[in-house]
């Protein structure tokens, strides 16, 4: 028996055979956690594309049952359902209150979206510490990190088990003698976990409680082997907690030899570390290991020169990578600060990193955040976050050898590109190439600038930016506070926007069974008959009117439906147990009563 209420939901037991599942768009997110006052966990979810998209946000703990968090606006739950308009953007975040609860999450939506999360550290006298950008990871079986125990970082690895079975993992840790060998020191250790179905793991490679825990101070690769597929990130902390940093894992499957990174920067006060490493095997070790070149422009395209912790100075390295190697470079932090970006080709796959930190008068770490190698797009879109002392910054980079004309819109909250709140028309201008409406980058030209430095007059607001460009760029995601950086992923494409909603906003309708009024409580205890189908009707509250339907099995499976404008709803599932969840938007003003001003404007640069 289900009790339905407000966002109402029923459980409905169909002994059917047959199955037609839904087309997914699947976002796992290795960590997330909150809790002691001291955690949070931020979701941002953006839609970038023309179609609705309804979202299931699954949360659960390290031994794979249901995680109830609440987040904002959508109450205390372990799966969260939502819906994204084109153009809309949602932060959800978590309280940080009650006991300190870890785990994994996994988002499926019914159309591709932008999604991502902030893992963030706070003072216990309020504001925060660190924060780190957790973007989505894909399912593997073999991957490879580079770890480092030494001075004050130690690197964790964390995992979710995407099977709903038990998966052991092995993993190997291959130590990098201090002369850059790739010959491991002691050998090659091993040790074993296993994940409970649908389980999740965090744990350092280092020290007590770790993997590998006399591994002492070092650096090397960590293999990771996994009987079904994990999704997995690596996380490089302080000792004391700060500073945070989330990179990316790397297949051993993978075949990228090219590499650009869009924002580097040296300096008084700041400094980059490129980490590169082998994929693990033998094969290139055994044959000299992978040739290597970094090479260093400024923003304006020039040599960007810089010294490295080997002792080289110059603006382009070449180096050799060993397929059981770790390569750490980081630049000295001395001189006049200029950033600029960075090119990496090499002669065999290999895996590519880097953190950017900025430091104390003293030199030590104050913040830092993890940089991924960023694939060249001429359309994407990236979340914005303007609120509560954070801004936000994109970098790009012009691959290509001839000039990108760039063209950026700014997406509200609600989806709409057009508001009162907003100087309609306003136009910013990158100070080093005015370009009226648009900018112009030329080849291997970099640009890094906040998003309230190129759209003057937004305020305190959140949403999207979207840019279009008649070149591939590269491009990358900064978020910052008054203590706090961190990266997060731009999302490829870009949607339309629109004039926003109407006045009493969108809503999420959960139900139904058939002819249930979904305005009022009520209970339901039914087992449907045998069949190929759930069907039915739901009723709305006034103003409202269905947009999708979705079946979500006890497992998590997402099926999707049809549903039209008077509430009727189709669909075709297998036997199973199900939630039966219909979303309704509310209805548009009519054109005539839309505010004034509102029509499609754009807020350009």
């Amino acid at each position: 028996m289900v009790k339905l209420r407000t966002f109402l939901m029923v459980s409905l037991c169909c002994a059917a055979a047959a199955s037609a599942g839904l087309a997914q768009n699947v976002y796992n997110l290795p960590q997330v956690a909150n809790g002691g006052g001291l955690i949070r966990t931020t979701f941002i979810g953006f839609n970038n594309g023309d179609t609705a998209a309804t979202v299931v946000l699954t949360l659960r703990r390290d031994d794979g049952s249901p995680l109830a968090l609440e987040l904002s606006g959508l109450g205390t739950d372990s799966t969260h359902v939502f819906m994204l308009q084109p153009g809309e953007t949602r932060f959800l975040e978590t309280t940080g209150q009650g006991a300190v609860q870890a785990g994994s999450a996994q988002a499926i939506s019914t159309a591709p979206i932008g999604f991502s999360g902030v893992f963030s550290l706070l003072r216990a006298g309020g504001g925060t510490l660190t924060e780190a950008g957790v973007g989505a990871s894909q399912g593997l079986t073999e991957f490879v990190i580079a770890v480092d125990s030494t001075g004050v970082f130690n690197t964790g690895i964390a995992l979710q088990n995407l099977s709903g079975g038990d998966n052991q993992v092995t993993f190997t840790l291959f130590e990098t003698q201090p002369a850059g060998s790739a010959t491991p020191r002691g050998g090659a250790p091993q040790t074993t976990r296993t994940l409970e179905g649908d389980g999740h793991l965090s744990v350092f490679f280092s020290g007590a409680g770790g993997l590998f825990p006399n591994a002492g101070s070092t650096r090397g690769l960590l293999r990771i082997q996994a009987q079904s597929e994990v999704a997995a990130l690596t996380l490089r902390q302080g000792r004391s907690g700060s500073p945070l940093t989330t990179l990316p894992v790397v297949s051993t499957a993978s075949d990228q030899t090219s590499f650009v990174l869009p924002q580097v920067a040296n300096g008084t006060g700041i400094r980059t570390q490129f980490i590169l490493f082998g994929l693990g095997g033998a094969g290139a070790a055994g044959g000299g290991g992978a040739n290597v070149n970094i090479a260093l422009t400024d923003s304006g395209g020039a040599a960007f020169p810089v010294t490295l912790s080997n002792g080289e100075s110059g603006s382009s390295f070449d180096l050799t990578v060993g397929g059981t190697e770790a390569v750490f470079l980081e630049t000295d932090g001395a001189g006049a600060l200029r950033a600029g970006a960075a090119r990496v080709t090499s002669d065999q796959p290999i895996g590519l990193t880097a953190a950017f930190s900025l430091l104390n008068a003293q030199g030590q770490i104050t913040t830092e955040a993890g940089i991924g190698a960023s694939p060249a797009e001429d359309e994407f879109s990236l979340p914005v976050d303007l609120t509560s002392g954070f801004d936000t910054g994109l970098a790009l980079f012009n691959p290509g050898n001839s000039t990108a004309n760039l063209t950026l819109q700014f997406i509200a909250e609600d989806g709409s590109t057009a508001g009162t709140e907003f100087p309609l028309g306003a136009r910013a201008t990158a100070s080093i190439e005015p370009q009226g409406a648009g900018l112009s980058l030329a080849p291997l030209n970099q640009l890094a600038r906040f998003v309230s430095q190129l759209i003057m007059g937004l305020g305190e607001v959140r949403g999207q930016l979207a840019v279009t460009s008649d070149r591939p760029v590269n491009a990358l995601t900064l978020r910052q506070g008054s203590t706090t950086l961190t990266t997060l992923p731009v999302q490829p494409g870009v949607g339309g926007g629109g004039p926003g909603p109407g006045p009493m906003g969108s809503e999420l309708v959960r139900s139904v069974e058939p002819g249930i009024d979904g305005r009022a409580d009520v209970t339901v205890d039914r087992v449907l008959d045998g069949g190929f189908r759930l069907s039915g009707t739901v009723t709305v509250p006034m103003g409202f009117f269905p947009t999708s339907v979705i079946a979500i099995e006890s497992g998590g499976e997402v099926y999707g439906g049809s549903v039209d404008f008077f509430g009727n709803y189709l669909i075709i599932v297998p036997a199973g147990t199900y939630d039966v969840r219909v979303c309704a938007a509310g209805a548009a003003l009519p054109a005539a009563a839309a505010p004034a001003g509102a029509g499609g404007t754009s807020v350009l640069f």
